[in-house]
């Protein structure tokens, strides 16, 4: 006999042999389903704890790798056994974001670029630079929060493509990051 275990949303686990789960809450609860056209008792598996249905809810709080099986106990036929590796990991505490593109047209809409950041990065140690396609600074800012407005010596850049760098620190670590990208100034 043949069935398929679903996750949450009725995706076959076949096509999901691997999932990962990220605990930014400090828990995460997910639906795992079988669908079979054959009426069967399903035991489900995850370490030593065993569960029974054709469907279980799981709530994962430990980061780690888990391997959760299904099996249908029909007697006197019982199925193939499917199964799932299910990896848990902490979120991460740094989470930035940084756009590429905006619009210093003179309207109220998106007339400034910037990167948003939350997390364990450190605001005393960020430096972030702006270069026009020749490699000559055009902004600079040691503010995290600080945002350019798409001007160089009062002036207006022109429209195009601009390359920045930015560097931080971590909190609480020696750890220092590096990252660049590019932002298109469109009017």
């Amino acid at each position: 006999m043949r069935f398929i275990i679903y996750i949450l949303i009725w995706m076959p686990i076949w096509l999901l042999s691997q999932q990962t789960v990220e605990l930014c809450d400090n828990t995460a609860t997910y639906t795992y389903s079988t669908q079979s056209n054959i009426a069967s008792n399903v035991e489900w598996q995850l370490n030593s704890q065993y569960y029974y249905g054709n469907s279980v809810i799981i709530t994962w709080d430990t980061p780690g790798i888990y391997i959760l099986t299904a099996t249908p106990t029909n007697t006197p036929c019982p199925g193939d056994t499917q199964s799932i590796t299910v990896t848990v990991m902490e979120c991460d505490d740094l989470v930035y974001w940084i756009p590429n593109t905006f619009t210093p047209n003179g309207d109220e809409y998106n007339t400034q670029w910037g990167p948003v950041f939350t997390g364990t990065f450190d605001v005393m140690d960020f430096n972030l630079i702006v270069l026009n396609r020749w490699g000559n600074l055009i902004w600079q800012s040691r503010d995290a929060a600080a945002k350019w407005d798409g001007t160089y010596n009062n002036k207006l850049v022109a429209d195009g493509v601009y390359i920045w760098y930015i560097s931080f620190g971590i909190l609480n670590s020696d750890e220092r990051i590096t990252i660049h990208g590019h932002v298109t100034i469109l009017r």
